[in-house]
C-alpha cells in the first residue's frame, strides 16, 4: 500500500472507530426509521398507467435463493438497517442475516403486474430467449433501485422531525437543528451526484416499451438500451443488482444517464451472467468500461475479470445478496471487515466535502478488494 493509499486506510479507521464511538440517539433513529416506512407505505404499482398499490416484490426470485441458500436464510442489504444506522453506534453492516421472503424486496409492482410481466422470468416451462429474460430482469432491477431513490434520496420530499410521535417530545433543540441540517446537505450532496431527474428518464424508456407492447422482447428493449452480458461460468454466492452513471469528465456540465448492473441467474441455475443495460445516450460514456471489460474476459484467467466486476457492482448496489457460506469465510478469515472498509470508500469517492480525491478512494477501495473472493470464492 503506497504512501496516499496508508492515509486514506488511517482516515477510514478513525472515521469507523469515530462512529464506534459516538453517542446512540434512539429518538432520531425511530423518526429516521419512520420516515422511511412512512414514504415506501402506500407505494401505487411502477406499472405505466396502473393505479393499484404495489405489493412486496423480489428482485431475485424466491426459488433462487432458496436454492442457493440451501434454506430460507441468505445475508442481503437491510435498507431499513441502514437508514436507522445513521444515529446509532458504528457503521452499517453491508448485509445483514435475512429471511428469503424479506430478501431485495421492495414494493414495486401490483399482484397482477409482477405475476404477469415476470412470470417469463420465474416459471421454468415458459421459453424464453436469454436476452429478453436478461432485460427483463434489469428491468426489476431498476425499479427497486428507482422506488428506493423515491424512499429515501428523493430531493424534492422535506425531511422533518414527527411532531405526532410520542419520541419527539424526547429529542433536544440542538438534536434537531443538527438532524436537518444534516438532512439538507445529504439532499444536495445527493441532488448533485445522482440526478433524481434521470431515474424519471430511464423509468419512461421502461414504460414506453410496455405501453408499446404488452410483452416486449429484447428488439423493443434495443430501441431505447444497449446489453451487454458475460457467463460466469458459475452459479457464484455473491449477487447484486444497482445503477449508476459513469464518465471520465470531471468538468462535466451534467450527469450521463445510468446503466444498470447486476448478476444475474440462468433460468436453469447452473450458471449466472454479469449484466449491464446501458441507455442509448450512455454508451459513449460507458466504451471504456465495456471495452475493458471485453478485453479481460477474453483471458484465459477471469480472476481479473471478476475482480473488475465485483468492484462495480458494489459500487453500483443496493441490493447484496450473499449465501451464509460466503458470509462465514468473509467473517472467519478478516475479509468482512476489509469489504465494509472498501465500501465505505467508495460511498465516501462520491462526496465533495471528503478529503481525498475520488480517484485516491476508488483506488483503495479496488486494492482492498483484491485480497477478497467474492464471485470465485469456493469456483475457482
Amino acid at each position: 500500500m503506497n504512501s496516499e493509499l496508508k492515509k486514506v486506510d488511517d482516515f477510514l479507521n478513525n472515521f469507523i472507530q469515530k462512529n464506534n464511538k459516538q453517542k446512540s440517539n434512539i429518538f432520531l433513529r425511530l423518526n429516521e426509521v419512520e420516515y422511511y416506512e412512512e414514504n415506501k407505505s402506500g407505494t401505487f404499482c411502477h406499472y405505466p398507467g396502473c393505479g393499484d398499490v404495489a405489493i412486496d416484490s423480489h428482485t431475485y426470485p424466491k426459488s433462487f435463493l432458496r436454492k442457493i441458500a440451501g434454506g430460507n436464510k441468505v445475508f442481503a442489504t437491510d435498507i431499513k438497517h441502514i437508514v436507522g444506522n445513521s444515529y446509532d453506534v458504528g457503521v452499517s453492516d453491508l448485509v445483514k442475516d435475512t429471511h428469503i421472503k424479506k430478501s431485495g424486496v421492495q414494493p414495486l409492482f401490483c399482484k397482477k403486474h409482477d405475476a404477469d410481466i415476470f412470470k417469463a422470468i420465474e416459471v421454468k416451462n415458459i421459453n424464453t430467449d436469454l436476452e429478453t429474460y436478461l432485460c427483463l430482469f434489469l428491468y426489476r432491477s431498476y425499479i427497486y433501485d428507482y422506488q428506493l431513490e423515491s424512499e429515501v434520496h428523493n430531493p424534492s420530499v422535506n425531511r422533518k422531525i414527527n411532531i405526532d410521535r410520542p419520541y419527539s417530545k424526547k429529542i433536544s433543540k440542538e438534536d434537531e437543528i443538527r438532524y436537518l441540517f444534516e438532512q439538507e446537505l445529504s439532499t444536495k450532496l445527493i441532488s448533485e451526484n445522482a440526478s433524481f431527474h434521470n431515474s424519471d428518464i430511464i423509468k419512461n424508456k421502461f414504460d414506453a416499451i410496455f405501453l408499446g407492447k404488452e410483452k416486449p422482447n429484447y428488439s423493443d428493449f434495443c430501441k431505447y438500451f444497449e446489453l451487454k452480458y458475460y457467463d460466469l461460468g458459475c452459479l457464484p454466492d455473491f449477487f447484486a443488482s444497482g445503477s449508476m452513471f459513469f464518465s471520465l469528465d470531471p468538468q462535466r456540465i451534467d450527469n450521463p444517464l445510468q446503466s444498470i448492473y447486476a448478476i444475474i441467474p440462468d433460468k436453469s441455475l447452473q450458471t449466472a451472467y454479469f449484466c449491464i443495460l446501458m441507455p442509448n445516450e450512455s454508451i459513449d460514456s460507458m466504451k471504456v468500461v465495456i471495452e475493458n471489460l471485453e478485453k479481460l474476459y477474453n483471458k484465459y484467467d477471469k480472476r481479473e475479470f471478476n475482480k473488475h466486476i465485483e468492484f462495480l457492482l458494489l459500487d453500483a448496489s443496493q441490493n447484496i445478496i450473499m449465501t451464509e457460506t460466503l458470509y462465514n469465510n468473509l467473517k472467519i478469515n478478516g475479509a468482512y471487515h476489509l469489504l465494509v472498509k472498501a465500501c465505505i470508500a467508495l460511498v465516501m469517492a462520491r462526496l465533495p466535502i471528503c478529503p481525498y480525491s475520488s480517484k485516491s478512494l476508488r483506488s483503495y477501495s479496488y486494492n482492498l478488494l483484491k485480497s477478497i473472493d467474492l464471485i470465485s470464492n469456493g469456483h475457482q
